[in-house]
């Protein structure tokens, strides 16, 4: 079994989030549905996404509000809330004149 999610989107939000002893970067992403409602409308997910250390500095220097990103990652359940978390461990950035993508490791993949 293998514990992997893979969204792309629009960033929402990006913000700093306080983790003890480790740099953390909160990512909002919104992703629309392949699919239209009755009435013609296409629904919109919103995910809460977090990134660490190297990452987490990288997001914050070249993401903003807009910004159109591919994030692999993983579920990260919480023992105290019914709720799961997702830890991003590579962004891909999907912008025009933006190469690449960022690994947690810190390397540059083109």
């Amino acid at each position: 079994m293998y514990n992997y999610v893979m969204l792309m989107g629009t960033v929402v939000e990006v913000r700093d989030e306080f983790i003890v002893n480790q740099k953390a970067t909160h990512i909002k992403l919104a992703c629309r549905r392949p699919f239209r409602e009755r009435d013609g409308r296409f629904v919109v997910d919103e995910f809460d996404i977090t990134v660490y250390d190297y990452l987490a500095e990288t997001v914050k220097e070249h993401l903003k509000e807009g910004s159109r990103i591919s994030v692999k990652g993983r579920l990260n359940p919480s023992n105290y809330q019914s709720l799961c978390k997702i830890v991003g461990e590579h962004i891909f950035f999907m912008e025009e004149g933006v190469a690449g993508a960022i690994n947690t490791d810190g390397k540059k993949d083109c």
